[in-house]
């Protein structure tokens, strides 16, 4: 046999040596691997919860809200943060938790106490923590607002936290919760003027509930059907 031949043979070897230990520490698909987009990303949700004073009417209609959408999450794959805000400084109650600790969490809270007739809720500074809560990523993001619907922000700052949620891809759900006429004259909303805008703009949903207990089991079905199906198309929106 010559030398070329026997070098010609030799390089064959190696090369087929080569791919067999290529092939040998590559993983084969197995009935646990993943299948294009077979696995769903976890839903992401926020809630904010209005606790100042003047909800002690409507509070057991506030928390009633948030347990049953929170309740219907239980379905999914979901991390639930809570944010409790009003008069006083917002508070970051559970963060990234499973939907049923959020509810223990909601059993837990109660509204503030407050001798003062006028006062205003650090509403701006409860959104800013709920989008801080959120990731950039591919991930479906809810933020569920309920609020008696007190502002303490003007277009500016509400043209900012409308942009950073849109940066985020997050939907925001908003239920105005009120035992008062959130409309003035010419049925002007006046309670939740932005809080509405910011639901539109981030293609989300707004319901005006005021104190209509009675109805409590079709908005629940209502916000809860907007998160999930939110959840279930998988796509982050960016406007």
């Amino acid at each position: 046999m010559s030398s070329k031949t026997l070098l010609t043979r030799l390089a064959i070897f190696c090369l087929v040596s080569i791919l067999a230990a290529a092939s040998a520490g590559s993983p084969l698909p197995g009935k646990n691997a993943p299948q294009g987009n077979q696995l769903l990303s976890p839903l992401q949700v926020v809630i904010l919860l209005d606790i100042n004073p003047n909800q002690s009417n409507v509070f057991s209609l506030e928390s009633g809200l948030a347990s049953g959408v929170l309740n219907h999450l239980n379905q999914r794959d979901a991390a639930v943060s809570l944010i409790t805000f009003g008069y006083g400084e917002p508070a970051l109650r559970s963060a990234n938790a499973k939907p049923s600790e959020v509810v223990d969490a909601i059993k837990s809270v109660g509204l503030e106490q407050s001798g003062e007739r006028y006062f205003s809720v650090h509403l701006y500074k409860a959104m800013e923590l709920a989008l801080s809560q959120f990731t950039d990523d591919v991930r479906p993001k809810s933020l569920f607002v309920i609020a008696e619907g007190r502002e303490d922000f003007g277009h500016k700052a509400f043209e900012q936290l409308a942009s950073r949620a849109r940066q985020l891809g997050v939907k925001c759900h908003v239920a105005l919760v009120a035992s008062h006429s959130l409309r003035g004259s010419k049925s002007i909303l006046i309670y939740g003027f932005y809080l509405s805008d910011f639901a539109r703009k981030t293609h989300g949903r707004c319901i005006e509930v005021g104190d209509r207990r009675k109805k409590l089991p079709r908005f629940v079905e209502q916000f809860s059907t907007d998160i999930l199906n939110h959840s279930q198309n998988q796509r982050i929106e960016r406007y």
